[in-house]
């Protein structure tokens, strides 16, 4: 499944064509986008300039386009974008997050026209700033639990990518290998090593998701 994802945000963003990874909570849906963005970086083949951004409730449409705004630079005119011929890369973690004002989420509707102009307007100033070479990338888990269902005009820009929740079986393997090589290092007994603690852990944390179920007022996982 990390294969199968980095492949499409490497074929997608090549191309700068914005891609949305949805799934649920602990899917890895963040990990796997900041993996690729460390990898891209190390790459001396590709080019780019990322600006990450964590939304939340409080996250404002000014604020967002103070941090795209302080990231790019000015390329000739009014063309603005990363430094030589490196793409911008803008990744928005729970981009469905802001609060809902007046039917919409003005962060959002900030991005959306961002994408359907390729420009946005500069607040001192009331400068117009066209952006070249770049691309986003978004993820988000469903609607609840304080995430808010977004606008079809966003959505429909993007690729939607869902990452699938890991089965039990994934589960034992990922965290049974992490502890078997702790367990390994500091040199533990047998009987430690064949403990149970991994199988106990992950019944009571699948127990709890089932009779748990988050609200907005506890939108815990």
């Amino acid at each position: 499944e990390t294969r199968k994802f980095t492949t499409l945000l490497q074929m997608l963003t090549s191309v700068n064509h914005p891609i949305f990874v949805t799934g649920g909570t602990g899917t890895g849906k963040s990990m796997i986008v900041q993996k690729f963005i460390q990898d891209q970086r190390q790459n001396e083949r590709v080019s780019i300039m990322p600006i990450v951004m964590n939304f939340s409730a409080q996250t404002s449409a000014a604020s967002t386009l103070q941090d795209i705004d302080s990231k790019i630079t000015k390329k000739g005119g009014k063309v603005y974008g990363a430094q030589g011929n490196a793409q911008t890369l803008i990744f928005i973690d729970d981009v469905n997050m802001p609060q809902v004002g007046d039917g919409a989420q003005p962060p959002i509707e900030l991005l959306r026209q961002i994408i359907d102009t390729r420009n946005f307007y500069e607040l001192s100033k009331f400068e117009r700033k066209e952006l070249e070479r770049f691309t986003f990338v978004c993820a988000a888990a469903p609607p609840s639990g304080g995430r808010s269902a977004i606008t079809p005009r966003f959505m429909r820009h993007f690729q939607i990518a869902n990452m699938p929740e890991a089965t039990e079986e994934t589960l034992t393997h990922i965290f049974e290998s992490i502890l078997g090589g702790f367990f390994q290092h500091k040199r533990f007994s047998e009987n430690i090593k064949k403990s149970t603690a991994v199988q106990a852990t992950i019944d009571m944390y699948l127990q709890v998701q089932k009779t748990m179920l988050p609200i907005p007022a506890k939108f815990h996982y």
